[in-house]
């Protein structure tokens, strides 16, 4: 099963990319595609507003950009 983080719709996801061989292939997924909506990308820090990613959405996908499936879920859920 893949590792499944759940958060709340309005919260604010920071990842510290920093550490990372190679920073940039680190991104966000909405199915397969790459999310740009409420996702904000920096040389280290990789920011998801939830509040402002679609609606409808209620599960986002992070991955290193060049492996293949569709990485580890976060679940977005509206209390």
């Amino acid at each position: 099963p893949q590792p499944t983080v759940q958060v709340p719709r309005g919260d604010i996801i920071k990842f510290d990319i920093s550490a990372l061989a190679a920073p940039a292939e680190f991104r966000i997924y909405q199915n397969g595609t790459e999310l740009t909506q409420g996702v904000s990308y920096g040389a280290t820090l990789v920011t998801v507003d939830t509040g402002n990613i679609p609606g409808a959405l209620t599960k986002i996908y992070y991955r290193n950009s060049v492996t293949a499936g569709m990485g580890w879920i976060i679940e977005v859920t509206d209390n």
